[in-house]
């Protein structure tokens, strides 16, 4: 069964974006990460310690004067085309 993260970005759209995880070599362990477009996305040696730090983390990606500085936590707008 796969886990993922069901995220309400900063315009009030849904993404879903799984959780995987991938052996690494060096720690002898699975590291898990948000497969949300990041080349090099965080990776966490627990589900405990990923959602830590996605509770406190975010992006500013953008500001206007009329709807101030956008912050979010996933890159959603790597997901849209330019319309």
């Amino acid at each position: 069964m796969s886990l993922c993260i069901v995220y309400k970005n900063s315009r009030g759209d849904f993404h879903h974006y799984l959780i995987k995880e991938r052996f690494d070599e060096n720690l002898g362990t699975n590291l898990l990460y948000v497969d949300c477009g990041d080349e090099e996305p965080p990776e966490f040696i627990g589900i405990e310690a990923l959602i830590k730090y996605y509770t406190i983390y975010a992006s500013l990606h953008s500001f206007s004067l009329a709807n101030g500085l956008n912050v979010d936590v996933f890159p959603w707008w790597h997901l849209i085309s330019n319309v």
